[in-house]
């Protein structure tokens, strides 16, 4: 059953996006000349840097030596290897635990519009409950967005220390972030920090 005083304020919070969109799409109305460049440039200015990364990426591999390239390959596994050995033998966590009780085993609603404690990461929460609708309330099916995204931490910081210095403190920086034991425990427990640690690296990069 649902708590009448949240849908009460999930109906609030939608009644005004609602009264917001309005106004947005009044003003995008008014003023569609400037907004159509405004989109045409931003979309252009995306395209654009989607095909100079993925061609500068692909440049790189091609042009990088085997070892390095090998090296990397090992970093990455050694990586995924740890994750899934601790994700399978550590037994849930009281956070991990009170977490999806309380907020990603509820409806989406629900765990957008509730930050009664600050367990509810949102964001992490909404993925767990993907996650669970799809696979189950296995502790290892909750333990899947964190594990993802501390994974792609490695590669994430490779790109982004070589972008800043050089290809041997790249893999110096994914070899650290690979084997970081308090990285690989928080890849293993069904919480949102490795987002952060994620988005974090990514804006650096960017």
């Amino acid at each position: 059953s649902v708590d009448p005083a949240v849908l009460k304020k999930v109906f609030r919070i939608v009644r005004w996006f609602g009264i917001a969109l309005i106004a947005f799409g009044t003003l995008l109305i008014y003023f569609r000349a400037h907004a159509f460049r405004l989109f045409s440039s931003l979309g252009e200015s995306t395209c654009d840097l989607i095909i100079t990364s993925s061609s500068s990426l692909k440049r790189a591999i091609r042009e990088e030596d085997r070892l390095h390239l090998s090296g990397l390959l090992t970093i990455l596994l050694i990586a995924i290897g740890l994750r899934l050995y601790f994700s399978s033998i550590i037994p849930m966590r009281y956070d991990e635990s009170f977490t999806f009780i309380t907020y990603a085993s509820q409806p989406f609603h629900y765990i957008i519009s509730n930050y009664s404690f600050p367990n509810n990461h949102i964001f992490h929460s909404v993925l767990v409950r993907f996650a669970y609708l799809l696979f189950g309330n296995e502790p290892w099916a909750l333990r899947l967005p964190a594990l993802i995204t501390g994974t792609l931490l490695i590669p994430v910081s490779y790109l982004t220390v070589r972008f800043l210095f050089d290809k041997n403190s790249a893999l110096l920086a994914g070899a650290l972030m690979a084997t970081s034991p308090a990285l690989i425990e928080y890849s293993t427990n069904a919480r949102g920090y490795m987002l952060i640690c994620l988005f974090t690296m990514i804006l650096i990069g960017l």
